[in-house]
């Protein structure tokens, strides 16, 4: 039992260095994903919305495809409370999103990615 403690002591530790020290958190982006198709072109968008009472800056988006090589962009700077944005093939650079392909979300201040797959 003593040891559970301990371990629940370093973790603590641990999480307020990440975020009082290095101002990073060590929870993924409060953002919601959704998807939906393309109105022009194949594949689907990225729907993404900030859920946080705070601003994340750089906004970065990384793809991974089984078709495509890894994609990776800084959508925004600033990503405010309540904001939408969207992300489909033209901002990939013609790489459409399809079923199976894995996102990940981190921000500046969040560098443990939201991980989501994209949907049939």
């Amino acid at each position: 039992m003593k040891i559970i403690w301990r371990i629940v002591g370093i973790i603590t530790i641990v999480i307020a260095v990440l975020f009082v020290f290095f101002n990073k958190s060590p929870f993924p982006p409060n953002i919601a994903v959704n998807y939906r198709p393309s109105l022009v072109g194949a594949g689907m968008v990225l729907v993404m919305q900030n859920k946080s009472r705070d601003h994340y800056y750089k906004l970065r988006v990384r793809v991974n495809s089984n078709k495509h090589p890894t994609t990776s962009l800084v959508v925004t700077d600033d990503f405010r409370p309540g904001e939408v944005t969207e992300l489909g093939w033209l901002e990939l650079g013609n790489q459409d999103l399809e079923t199976g392909d894995t996102v990940y979300i981190s921000t500046e201040s969040n560098p443990i990615p939201r991980v989501s797959t994209v949907p049939r």
